[in-house]
């Protein structure tokens, strides 16, 4: 991709005279070039949560059996090729590689995901299930910093390579 400095552009356009974009560098094909470029102010979109998370596979079969045998998840099929991994009120999309889902510019694109899975029961518990099944932990019990502050965190790799952490938040955490 190519690159583009709009830092000066932006800077001459932002309200803020002391805004300093430091910079900026983004792909001159995330631009609309028809429009200028503003920084939005932190908090004007009313962000939620995750809702879910697409992951390329390799081998969709290893994906399921990692996901729903592994970490168990539900699964369901969809028609197209896709599955859906649900936990909770969250979902993983995992799609199969050389397939084209999405917009166009994904076509024949795959990518490797660091996804941090909140669970609710101890995290002693999970630990020992995946020692259980045979997964192995690459790293914890370690803590580490969340979304909403201090978590305990596992991490594991799926079968394409992408790293998951298997968090819980100390309100829930068991003594490890």
């Amino acid at each position: 991709f190519q690159a583009v400095n709009h830092a000066a552009r932006r800077k001459s356009m932002h309200p803020d005279p002391s805004y300093d974009p430091a910079g900026a560098v983004l792909p001159a094909d995330c631009l609309d070039p028809a429009k200028p470029f503003l920084m939005g102010k932190p908090h004007l979109i009313a962000w939620a949560a995750l809702d879910h998370a697409v992951i390329t596979c390799a081998d969709i079969e290893k994906s399921v059996a990692f996901y729903g045998g592994g970490l168990c998840m539900a699964i369901n099929r969809l028609d197209d090729g896709r599955v859906e991994a649900t936990f909770g009120r969250c979902k993983l999309n995992l799609q199969p590689n050389n397939r084209h889902y999405g917009p166009p510019k994904n076509a024949g694109r795959s990518w490797s995901a660091n996804i941090c899975l909140l669970v609710e029961q101890g995290l002693s518990d999970v630990e020992s299930h995946l020692k259980e099944i045979g997964l192995r932990i690459e790293e914890g019990p370690v803590e580490r910093v969340g979304a909403q502050g201090t978590i305990l965190s596992l991490y594991l790799y799926d079968p394409d390579g992408n790293l998951i952490e298997i968090s819980e938040y100390p309100s829930h955490a068991e003594k490890i």
